[in-house]
Order: structure tokens, then sequence, then C-alpha cells
């Protein structure tokens, strides 16, 4: 299946044109996410922080069938300036088995990475599906929260960061945040399939969020490198999975 892929910085078009497009980006982000609101979707893509907003859409013989936004977070902490990448991805279910999510995302922050080489870029995600967070998890160590490992300080410290934007969060174990989000509209069969445990990685998603059937996910944390960069987009090449 050829898609064909266009991709635009939000931040740098005009209001005339930001509003345009914010209708169509809400038009389809509806379609997948009917339950989440005009408001909050406004409140991500108009991030005040943000410096860079990469809007990604997948066409199908000229027909809207996903979309990817990417924001490029500026933040100070401790003196330090750093960067945290956000993203929010929508895909019509007939082609939500087909890796887009990971693939443009990792393609979008490899670009990022050749235009500012020396900056520090973290990647902050939500999840709240066991077999998406097994997707990420699965193509990186650096992947966090993972099952049999410690979270290094560093990596709790900006995850900490992050979090204090969601009052609801709630901490349910260390290094695990979850909050409510917004999980796309599913039939009954897709959602009993969702909850087959996959692998470890699966297991231990469930293990911290049982409940991501009302849309709690997992905060997550990467700390996007070179090296991981390098390391995740092979392990994509491959298909290969690590524990």
């Amino acid at each position: 299946m050829n898609l064909i892929e266009t991709v635009f910085d939000f931040k740098a078009l005009s209001v005339q044109q930001q509003s345009y497009f914010f209708e169509k980006i809400y038009q389809f982000d509806q379609k997948v996410f009917p339950n989440s609101s005009l408001e909050e979707l406004k409140a991500f893509v108009y991030d005040p922080d943000a410096i860079t907003v990469t809007v990604i859409q997948f066409h199908d013989r000229e027909q809207l069938v996903g979309q990817n936004i990417i924001l490029l977070i500026l933040i100070h902490y401790n003196e330090q300036t750093m960067y945290v990448v956000n993203l929010r991805a929508s895909f019509l279910s007939e082609y939500q088995k087909q890796n887009l999510t990971i693939l443009s995302t990792v393609k979008a922050i490899l670009n990022q990475r050749l235009k500012n080489p020396f900056i520090l870029v973290w990647f902050v995600i939500s999840i709240n599906q066991p077999k998406i967070y097994s997707l990420f998890a699965s193509r990186s160590k650096n992947f966090y929260p993972r099952v049999g490992k410690i979270m290094p300080k560093e990596y709790h410290e900006v995850l900490q960061l992050m979090a204090a934007r969601y009052p609801e969060i709630q901490k349910r174990s260390e290094g695990v945040y979850v909050h409510e989000t917004h999980s796309p509209a599913r039939s009954f069969e897709q959602l009993t399939h969702l909850r087959i445990p996959q692998d470890v990685h699966c297991n231990f998603f469930l293990q911290h969020a049982p409940d991501y059937f009302d849309g709690w996910g997992i905060m997550c944390i990467c700390k996007l490198d070179g090296k991981t960069l390098s390391e995740t987009a092979l392990n994509l090449a491959l298909n290969r999975k690590v524990d």
C-alpha cells in the first residue's frame, strides 16, 4: 500500500492558514477520537512552548487516512535548555497496524537532529494501548518505564516535569505515571484483541494500566541522542526486537 505523505510546519503558517488547516486537522481527528474536544486539540496544537509543530498527513488515493502532529517543546529546567518531543497521532482503523506512528516520528526526529545536532532532545508520549507501548519499548532499550529496569534519575526528572502538565496525573509505581487520555473508536472485536498479551512489554503495560480501556495511559520517555535514534531506526528496518 503506497501512501502519499505531506509534511508542513503548522507554526510557520500565517494566522489565516493556521485557522484553515486546524479545522481540517480537527475534522479528521474527530473521526479517530470522537470523544475528544476542540479545546483539547487546540491546546495541544497551539502549545505556547512549542517552537515547531510538524504535521504529517497520509493520503491513500487522495483520501486522508492518517495524521501525526509532532511538537518540539522548549523547556528551561535547572538553568538548562532542553527540548521535548510530544505527538498526537490518529489513523483510520484499517491503517493502524502499519507502524506509521513510530516510523514517521523517528523520521521527523532524525530530520530535526540533522538540523540541530547538538541540542538535547527528549521524547515524551502518553500511550493508552498495550501493543503500541510494546512497539516502542521493543525497539529501544532506552524507552522508559520498562520491565526489569530502573529509570535513570535524569529521565525521571524530565518525566516529572512533563507530568506536572496534567492535573489528574497518578503515580502508580516508581517512574510510572498515568493520566486520562482519549482512545480511538474501536469495535468490541478490536478491543478484545487488544487485551491479548503479546510479550513482556504488553504484560508490563497491563500491570500498570489495567484501566486503559477507560482511556488511562502511561507517560513514557526516551532520550533522543544519536545512538538511540540510529539503533531504533535499525531495529525498525530489520524488524528486530529488544527485551
